[in-house]
């Protein structure tokens, strides 16, 4: 991963130790302390954070950890939280970035285990031999997103659709995921009805928001109603392009929003909170394997939100056939 993509999303790092306490009486016993460093930017960052706060309340009330959230305001801070005085053992859990071995290296004997979660990538980088990375399988929920999508926009029973059977994609170059999340939804489309036709638009940066909007105005000229969106800061303008145009769109979010109800549809939830309670479970296991694996929707790790005032508008089939959708997901494969 570039300095650059790093300098957008702080990593994420969990500094667990297991230390040996001797209590007043002299009694020892195990404690293990995760300290949490959360992400330093905003909007997106902000929402992360408040699930990793919901992480920490879950991990202390239902396995006893001590944890503590920290955001470093810098890489000399950063350094400073995941420096270890070599007396006890360390977990470090990095969400959306790779800590260079200089910065992992500081730590005294014995070197920590680490562990990366959300990885953007689709191998281990030099220098992460040892290590446990965690890609999040985005595909699946893109996936779920495009079925719904496609059967929204044939049915023509939300009076926000046309009869024209055009949806669009709408993403970002900057986030190596985005491949991920369009080949997932397009297929969803397809296997809702192939006679859909979807637009794909991408855009060089999160931060392009005008060119964001100039794509979701382009859709709509061309017969679109419902657009996706992967997480990003451009999602703003694709959202205000769907109230003044009322059309519809789906967009990828790190925690349940209530905005623009009338016009988001059941937004794609993914779960850092899941994430970070199952790395530290399985930590505490042993039971974290070296090397890359892929987590999706029977780890928990996303979800579809609640339809809201959509919901007149889902009928039970369509209900149905997304529960079997979601179970059909885990299995496939997305050539991308």
């Amino acid at each position: 991963m570039s300095h650059n993509n790093r300098s957008f999303v702080l990593a994420l790092v969990i500094l667990a130790s297991l230390a040996f306490l001797t209590s007043s009486c002299s009694s020892e016993k195990d404690t293990y302390l995760v300290t949490v460093i959360g992400l330093s930017g905003e909007g997106e960052d902000l929402q992360r954070n408040s699930l990793l706060e919901y992480a920490r309340l879950r991990l202390e009330a239902e396995l006893g950890v001590e944890v503590e959230l920290n955001i470093p305001e810098s890489s000399e801070e950063l350094g400073e939280l995941t420096r270890s005085d070599g007396s006890s053992a360390r977990l470090l859990v990095s969400f959306d970035g790779f800590l260079p071995g200089r910065e992992v290296a500081q730590g005294g004997d014995p070197r920590p285990a680490v562990i990366y979660l959300d990885w953007r990538e689709d191998s281990v980088p030099a220098g992460g031999e040892g290590a446990s990375f965690v890609r999040y399988r985005v595909e699946e929920g893109s996936y779920l997103c495009g079925f719904l999508a496609g059967r929204i926009t044939v049915g023509q029973d939300h009076p926000r659709t046309n009869s024209q059977s055009v949806v669009a994609f709408i993403g970002s170059a900057d986030d190596s995921r985005n491949p991920h999340f369009r080949a997932g939804f397009i297929r969803g489309v397809s296997e809702a009805n192939p006679e859909v036709k979807v637009l794909t638009y991408e855009i060089k940066s999160a931060t392009e928001s005008e060119r964001a909007k100039a794509f979701a105005e382009d859709a709509v000229k061309k017969g679109a109603d419902i657009i996706f969106c992967p997480p990003g800061a451009f999602d703003a303008e694709v959202i205000r392009v769907a109230e003044s145009s009322g059309i519809l769109v789906i967009l990828t979010e790190y925690r349940w929003s209530d905005g623009s109800p009338d016009h988001v549809l059941a937004p794609l939830v993914l779960r850092d909170d899941q994430a970070l309670f199952r790395a530290v479970a399985m930590a505490l296991e042993g039971s974290m394997a070296p090397g890359l694996q892929e987590w999706g929707v029977k780890e928990g790790i996303w979800s579809l939100a609640s339809f809201g005032s959509h919901d007149l508008y889902i009928d039970r089939k369509l209900k149905e056939d997304l529960l079997r959708e979601t179970e059909r997901v885990s299995g496939m494969e997305f050539p991308r």
